[in-house]
């Protein structure tokens, strides 16, 4: 068996996509189920940590499997699944609601044969993957560290330290301190960053806290990269926009998959806008018709 190259951590979930002229749903959804289908798609080898309930219909969770994804580290118990219904409003600003909620992600739950992959994608929905579990990621593994702000008091969170005294601040800011890539949509910025903030500005703190590499990324715009010591501009693909849901997952399953092989961000931030630009032209939750292969991503890449 080849050696695992990526490892994905967070829930996964039963979603319902409300837009303002439809409803699709139950679907499988989160930042993890996306991200992982994707990476596998992709090419690269991965597997996943989550906790779901036995009321998780098989059906929803095939796609991981059809796609390859390892679910070693599926741990089923008798507790509820995340279950969320997402609602879009007309201007595509999104509401996350959480009718039910799964149990915290724990170092232990993470399958042993996992400690010696390449890289670690950790991407929660609301903090449940604590920072006692990043702690131990750090400790125990040499692995790249990536990890997705969305979750961490972002736009998907329900604390928000932007708005909050409750001392989330401080444990986001702890939590990039432990993280190799750290990445934030511009729309998770008004929710992490007190005031007014410039998503240059928002780059350069997430540096300043630790991270290595910091990413953000600005919908039709594009995105933008620094290491430090270099900041790439990442333009956007233009494509037949469908449905948004997951784009920044599927940017981030493809940067780093390409950044594994590379190490270079520019070449990956590429790869990554390219792979988004796929997956938006159709909608359905996590369906693997969605996802962009690797040949078709450097084919875009090439035209563009």
């Amino acid at each position: 068996m080849r050696a695992f190259e990526l490892i994905v951590v967070g829930h996964i979930m039963k979603e319902i996509i409300e837009f303002p002229d439809k409803k699709i749903g139950p679907v499988l959804g989160s930042p993890a189920a996306y991200s992982s289908v994707a990476a596998s798609v992709l090419g690269t080898i991965t597997g996943i940590v989550s906790v779901i309930g036995k009321d998780m219909p098989k059906v929803l969770f095939s796609p991981l499997i059809d796609a390859g994804v390892d679910v070693s580290g599926l741990n089923v118990r008798h507790c509820n699944t995340r279950t969320t219904i997402l609602t879009y409003d007309s201007i595509g600003d999104k509401k996350v609601i959480y009718e039910a909620v799964a149990p915290n992600i724990l170092f232990e739950d993470i399958p042993k044969q996992y400690l010696d992959s390449s890289a670690f994608f950790v991407c929660p929905m609301d903090f449940e993957v604590p920072l006692d579990t990043v702690m131990m990621l750090k400790e125990k593994t040499e692995a790249l560290l990536m990890t997705d702000l969305g979750g961490y008091g972002g736009t998907v969170s329900t604390f928000h330290p932007a708005f909050e005294h409750s001392g989330h601040g401080k444990l986001v800011k702890d939590i990039v301190a432990y993280f190799d890539i750290v990445k934030a949509s511009s729309e998770d910025c008004r929710y992490l960053f007190p005031g007014s903030i410039s998503d240059q500005d928002a780059l350069e703190t997430l540096l300043r806290w630790g991270a290595k590499i910091a990413i953000i990324t600005l919908g039709k715009d594009g995105s933008i990269i620094s290491d430090g010591n270099h900041t790439c501009q990442i333009p956007s693909l233009k494509t037949n926009v469908v449905d948004t849901t997951g784009a920044g997952d599927v940017y981030c399953a493809a940067f780093i998959s390409e950044f594994l092989r590379t190490k270079d961000i520019y070449v990956s931030g590429l790869h990554a806008s390219a792979a988004a630009s796929v997956l938006i032209e159709k909608t359905g939750g996590v369906v693997i018709s969605r996802m962009p292969k690797d040949s078709i991503v450097r084919e875009r890449l090439k035209k563009f």
